[in-house]
Protein backbone atom coordinates (compact mmCIF):
# COMPACT_ATOMS: atom_id res chain seq x y z
CA UNK A 1 0.00 0.00 0.00
CA UNK A 2 1.33 3.56 -0.71
CA UNK A 3 2.74 5.77 2.56
CA UNK A 4 0.70 8.32 1.08
CA UNK A 5 -2.70 6.87 1.17
CA UNK A 6 -2.03 5.50 4.59
CA UNK A 7 -0.76 9.05 5.95
CA UNK A 8 -4.08 10.48 4.67
CA UNK A 9 -6.51 8.10 5.84
CA UNK A 10 -4.56 7.84 9.10
CA UNK A 11 -5.17 11.34 9.09
CA UNK A 12 -8.63 12.01 8.29
CA UNK A 13 -9.20 9.32 11.28
CA UNK A 14 -7.11 11.01 13.77
CA UNK A 15 -9.52 14.14 13.19
CA UNK A 16 -12.48 12.41 13.14
CA UNK A 17 -11.07 11.02 16.57
CA UNK A 18 -10.19 14.40 17.97
CA UNK A 19 -13.44 16.46 16.84
CA UNK A 20 -15.63 13.55 18.95
CA UNK A 21 -13.86 13.37 21.54
CA UNK A 22 -12.88 16.97 21.98
CA UNK A 23 -16.01 18.87 21.76
CA UNK A 24 -17.74 15.54 23.16
CA UNK A 25 -19.77 17.71 25.60
CA UNK A 26 -20.58 16.74 29.25
CA UNK A 27 -22.37 18.15 32.07
CA UNK A 28 -20.40 20.10 34.62
CA UNK A 29 -20.86 22.31 37.28
CA UNK A 30 -24.35 23.91 37.69
CA UNK A 31 -25.39 21.56 34.42
CA UNK A 32 -24.90 18.72 36.36
CA UNK A 33 -26.63 19.91 39.65
CA UNK A 34 -29.64 20.81 37.24
CA UNK A 35 -29.68 17.25 35.82
CA UNK A 36 -29.57 15.34 38.42
CA UNK A 37 -32.11 17.30 40.64
CA UNK A 38 -34.12 17.55 37.58
CA UNK A 39 -33.98 21.08 36.64
CA UNK A 40 -33.81 22.77 33.45
CA UNK A 41 -31.39 20.32 32.24
CA UNK A 42 -33.07 17.15 32.52
CA UNK A 43 -36.29 18.73 30.62
CA UNK A 44 -34.13 19.58 27.93
CA UNK A 45 -32.32 16.28 27.72
CA UNK A 46 -35.44 15.01 26.02
CA UNK A 47 -35.22 17.50 23.22
CA UNK A 48 -31.63 17.09 23.29
CA UNK A 49 -32.12 13.14 22.61
CA UNK A 50 -34.84 14.17 19.48
CA UNK A 51 -31.68 16.58 17.84
CA UNK A 52 -29.20 13.46 17.89
CA UNK A 53 -31.70 11.01 16.30
CA UNK A 54 -32.16 13.61 13.28
CA UNK A 55 -27.99 14.73 13.31
CA UNK A 56 -25.28 12.28 13.70
CA UNK A 57 -22.44 12.52 16.29
CA UNK A 58 -20.40 14.63 14.48
CA UNK A 59 -22.33 17.03 13.22
CA UNK A 60 -23.93 18.04 16.41
CA UNK A 61 -20.18 17.98 17.45
CA UNK A 62 -19.22 20.42 15.09
CA UNK A 63 -22.61 22.72 15.79
CA UNK A 64 -21.65 22.70 19.13
CA UNK A 65 -17.97 23.89 18.60
CA UNK A 66 -19.00 26.77 16.58
CA UNK A 67 -21.78 27.41 18.10
CA UNK A 68 -20.43 31.35 19.50
CA UNK A 69 -18.28 31.83 16.72
CA UNK A 70 -18.37 34.68 14.21
CA UNK A 71 -18.40 33.05 10.61
CA UNK A 72 -20.49 30.23 12.18
CA UNK A 73 -23.41 33.30 12.34
CA UNK A 74 -22.12 34.10 8.30
CA UNK A 75 -22.37 30.43 7.21
CA UNK A 76 -26.24 30.83 9.30
CA UNK A 77 -26.95 33.63 7.03
CA UNK A 78 -25.73 32.61 4.26
CA UNK A 79 -28.08 29.17 4.31
CA UNK A 80 -31.12 30.82 5.68
CA UNK A 81 -30.48 33.34 1.95
CA UNK A 82 -29.99 30.40 0.12
CA UNK A 83 -33.24 28.08 1.68
CA UNK A 84 -31.09 25.17 2.47
CA UNK A 85 -31.99 23.19 5.04
CA UNK A 86 -28.66 22.54 6.59
CA UNK A 87 -27.55 23.31 10.07
CA UNK A 88 -24.11 24.69 9.95
CA UNK A 89 -22.15 21.68 11.59
CA UNK A 90 -24.07 19.85 8.72
CA UNK A 91 -22.60 22.29 6.02
CA UNK A 92 -18.93 22.26 7.46
CA UNK A 93 -18.71 18.61 7.42
CA UNK A 94 -20.00 18.29 3.92
CA UNK A 95 -17.25 21.21 3.16
CA UNK A 96 -14.81 18.46 5.00
CA UNK A 97 -15.71 15.74 2.87
CA UNK A 98 -15.69 17.23 -0.37
CA UNK A 99 -12.77 18.55 0.06
CA UNK A 100 -10.92 14.82 1.45
CA UNK A 101 -13.23 13.69 -1.36
CA UNK A 102 -11.74 15.64 -4.21
CA UNK A 103 -8.23 15.26 -3.08
CA UNK A 104 -8.76 11.47 -2.78
CA UNK A 105 -10.20 11.58 -6.85
CA UNK A 106 -6.89 13.65 -7.83
CA UNK A 107 -4.75 11.49 -5.50
CA UNK A 108 -5.74 8.25 -7.06
CA UNK A 109 -5.91 9.43 -10.64
CA UNK A 110 -2.39 10.20 -10.09
CA UNK A 111 -2.18 14.05 -10.63
CA UNK A 112 -0.58 14.55 -6.91
CA UNK A 113 0.15 18.16 -8.11
CA UNK A 114 -3.93 18.58 -7.88
CA UNK A 115 -4.35 17.34 -4.53
CA UNK A 116 -4.31 20.87 -3.09
CA UNK A 117 -6.46 22.62 -5.49
CA UNK A 118 -9.06 19.52 -5.41
CA UNK A 119 -8.98 19.70 -1.70
CA UNK A 120 -9.50 23.66 -1.88
CA UNK A 121 -12.04 23.45 -4.74
CA UNK A 122 -13.99 20.73 -2.74
CA UNK A 123 -14.04 22.34 0.31
CA UNK A 124 -15.08 25.63 -1.54
CA UNK A 125 -18.26 23.91 -3.82
CA UNK A 126 -20.31 24.06 -0.96
CA UNK A 127 -20.42 27.62 -0.60
CA UNK A 128 -20.62 28.54 -4.02
CA UNK A 129 -23.47 26.55 -4.27
CA UNK A 130 -25.39 28.44 -1.60
CA UNK A 131 -24.16 31.83 -3.41
CA UNK A 132 -25.69 30.10 -6.42
CA UNK A 133 -28.92 29.65 -4.49
CA UNK A 134 -29.05 32.76 -2.72
CA UNK A 135 -28.50 34.79 -5.83
CA UNK A 136 -31.33 32.57 -7.90
CA UNK A 137 -33.77 33.40 -4.54
CA UNK A 138 -33.24 36.95 -5.27
CA UNK A 139 -33.43 37.16 -8.89
CA UNK A 140 -36.70 35.05 -8.33
CA UNK A 141 -37.97 37.93 -5.40
CA UNK A 142 -36.71 40.78 -7.66
CA UNK A 143 -38.95 39.31 -10.62
CA UNK A 144 -41.89 39.42 -8.34
CA UNK A 145 -41.41 42.33 -6.59
CA UNK A 146 -42.56 44.25 -9.40
CA UNK A 147 -45.96 42.94 -9.86
CA UNK A 148 -46.67 42.49 -6.00
CA UNK A 149 -45.92 46.90 -6.16
CA UNK A 150 -48.23 46.58 -9.15
CA UNK A 151 -51.29 45.07 -7.70
CA UNK A 152 -50.93 47.18 -4.57
CA UNK A 153 -51.02 50.54 -6.53
CA UNK A 154 -54.26 49.50 -8.75
CA UNK A 155 -56.30 48.19 -5.53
Amino acid sequence: MNPLLIIIIGGVALLVIVLVVMFRQQPAGQDLIEERTGGKAARGKKKKQEDEEFGTVITSAVDRAVKDRGFAANISTVLARADLKLTVGEFIVISFLLAVAAALVFYFTGRYVLIPVGAIVGFLAPRWYAGYLQSKRLKEFNGQLSDALNLMVNS
